[in-house]
């Protein structure tokens, strides 16, 4: 049973990090070091990311984003440099939390698996949805949904790892949105195609 929950924690923290590359695995590791956490807890993994040193690089590496984006026209540029940062620390993240407890090659498969789709699809909504508040505000709005982002990734990220029964349930809501981003972006791209189709036989 407790494989649920590791795979289901690897979900949501990869998820959780295409909204914000670092606070998630703050709120983890904090939450870790005092205890909080019910599982995981004895695993190399934890026991890096609690390490103090560690813990005040993300302590801090969180506070720069999560402030920084609230700056308009800084937070479009931080985006495209986080889009780099963002699969690598998922893919790193998921790799510890599997690493010892699976072979080194299904353990890179299902990180890399994670940090393409969850991470990658949380990403492109963040991406769209900001890209239609600048433009349609001028990014005055912007602050404004990088503190929506802040809560839920925080409200997802804490429930998840003190009420461990709650993350089979944010895992599958991420799993859905994912699929259903997905086939949006299909249906989007096959009507760009038949739109082309007819206007390159119609002239």
């Amino acid at each position: 049973m407790e494989w649920v929950f590791i795979v289901s924690f690897a979900i949501v923290l990869s998820a959780s990090t295409g909204i914000r590359a670092f606070l998630p695995l703050t709120i983890t590791a904090l939450l870790a070091k005092f205890e909080i956490m019910s599982f995981l807890q004895t695993t190399p993994f934890i026991n890096y990311i609690t390490d103090d040193r560690v813990l005040y690089f993300l302590i801090a590496a969180t506070l720069i984003e999560i402030i920084s984006d609230k700056v308009p026209a800084l937070d479009n540029f931080l985006d495209g440099v986080y889009s780099l940062v963002k699969p690598v620390l998922s893919f790193v993240s998921t790799y510890g939390i599997f690493c010892g407890n699976l072979e080194l090659w299904q353990t890179a498969i299902i990180s890399i698996t994670l940090a393409l789709a969850s991470t990658s699809v949380a990403m492109g909504t963040k991406g769209t949805v900001r890209l239609i508040s600048t433009t349609t505000t001028s990014g005055i709005a912007n602050p404004l949904i990088s503190t929506v982002e802040d809560l839920i990734v925080a409200f997802k990220m804490i429930i998840g790892v003190t009420f461990i029964w709650t993350l089979p349930i944010l895992a599958l809501i991420s799993v859905i949105f994912a699929i259903f981003i997905a086939f949006v972006i299909l249906k989007i791209v096959k009507f760009e195609n038949l739109k082309a189709f007819f206007e390159s036989n119609t002239k």
